[in-house]
C-alpha cells in the first residue's frame, strides 16, 4: 500500500482524480501514470497481471494479497530448493537501466489502457500476461549465480582487487 512507503492513498486518489479531470476537460487525450517510492510501485498492478502471476507456479510466490512483489530496485535473488527466486527487482534488467520484458509489458498495458479510455480502437484490451511471464526469464528463472557474482565483486572491491581484475579485460 502507499502508506507502507510513506505516501497517502488519499493523496494518490486526489492526484488520479486531478489527472482524470484534465482528460475529461479535453486538456489532454489521456494520461499514463506510475508512482514508485523506494523501488516499490504504489499504484496497483493491473488485475490481469496479478491473476497471471497467481496462476503461474514459477512466480506465484511473488503474489501477496492482490499485489505482486516486483519493483524497480536492482534485481536480487535467493536460492530456494536449488532454484533462484526473486526477492527484489524484476521490472528492470541486470543493467539497472532497461526494463525487463515484464517492465515493458507493464508500460504497454498502461499505454493501452490510456488509449482505450481516450476512445481508440484496439484489437485487445489487455496484455497477454501469461506470455509475458513465460518470455521473461529474469522473472521466472533468474540467474542462479547472481548472488554469488555480487558477493565475489564485493569481496574483490573490499580488497582493492576489483580494478586489477577488470584491467585484465
Amino acid at each position: 500500500s502507499p502508506e507502507e512507503v510513506g505516501l497517502s492513498s488519499a493523496g494518490l486518489d486526489a492526484a488520479t482524480a486531478r489527472l482524470q479531470q484534465h482528460v475529461d476537460d479535453g486538456d489532454i487525450a489521456g494520461v499514463v501514470a506510475a508512482v514508485a517510492r523506494d523501488g516499490k510501485i504504489v499504484y496497483p498492478f493491473p488485475p490481469a497481471m496479478v491473476d497471471a502471476f497467481r496462476r503461474d507456479a514459477r512466480v506465484n510466490y511473488l503474489v501477496q494479497d492482490n499485489d505482486i512483489a516486483i519493483d524497480t530496485r536492482y534485481l536480487r535473488t535467493r536460492e530456494v530448493n536449488g532454484k533462484a527466486q526473486l526477492i527484489q527487482g524484476g521490472l528492470f534488467s541486470l543493467d539497472g537501466m532497461h526494463p525487463t520484458i515484464t517492465g515493458y509489458a507493464l508500460v504497454g498495458q498502461l499505454l493501452l489502457d490510456s488509449l482505450i479510455e481516450a476512445g481508440a480502437e484496439a484489437e485487445r484490451d489487455e496484455i497477454d500476461w501469461a506470455g509475458v511471464i513465460d518470455a521473461d526469464t529474469l522473472v521466472h528463472d533468474p540467474p542462479r549465480l547472481l548472488n554469488d557474482l555480487q558477493a565475489m565483486l564485493r569481496f574483490l572491491d573490499r580488497r582493492g582487487l576489483l580494478s586489477a581484475v577488470l584491467s585484465l579485460f
